[in-house]
């Protein structure tokens, strides 16, 4: 079930706060996992590329939420275009360009290291970039910075009005 921000501006999309997770969702979808095999006559019936588009537009549209494209598209936006965020209004702009190149960078040269033949130590890799984010938070970047550009949240400095708004909101369980 979701929760949404109960006060909001006419006109103003609502907030999405929380979702709550229900165990027969969890159960419905094992269960249709576990009959996949009795499907397979049907399955088969499907074109590949007809899957294939199926998954590359779900690939497409998961993409949508996830902070690194949003900060790629604000590499060819004008500063005064950039959206009202929580580490665009903490972090200078150049900074977070330079965030967003290491990591697309980084992405590059993982999914390079996955195509190769040396992609067996791919995971190794992965554990790799560990000492590396610590080295940028030590010498690239501040505290302040990595805290807001690695925030999972658009706007995290309004949780306390959030849970204010959730008083107000009735959840039956």
């Amino acid at each position: 079930m979701s929760v949404f921000k109960a006060h909001n501006a006419p006109g103003e999309k609502p907030v999405l706060l929380r979702v709550y997770e229900q165990r027969m969702t969890n159960v419905v979808v094992h269960l249709l996992i576990l009959l996949t095999p009795l499907a397979y006559k049907g399955l088969r019936l499907i074109p590949i590329p007809v899957a294939l588009g199926v998954f590359l537009y779900l690939t497409y549209s998961s993409l949508s939420g996830v902070q690194l494209t949003k900060r790629i598209q604000l590499l060819f936006t004008p500063p005064k275009h950039h959206p009202d965020l929580f580490y665009i209004r903490k972090v200078r702009t150049i900074r977070i360009h330079m965030y967003t190149i290491i990591q697309v960078v980084l992405v590059c040269l993982l999914w390079g290291l996955k195509l190769s033949p040396a992609g067996m130590i791919y995971p190794v890799a992965i554990v790799g970039l560990i000492p590396i984010r610590m080295f940028l938070r030590r010498f690239v970047f501040s505290h302040a910075e990595m805290e807001a550009l690695d925030s999972e949240e658009d706007f995290p400095e309004d949780a306390e009005e959030e849970e204010d708004d959730l008083r107000d909101v009735h959840v039956p369980y």
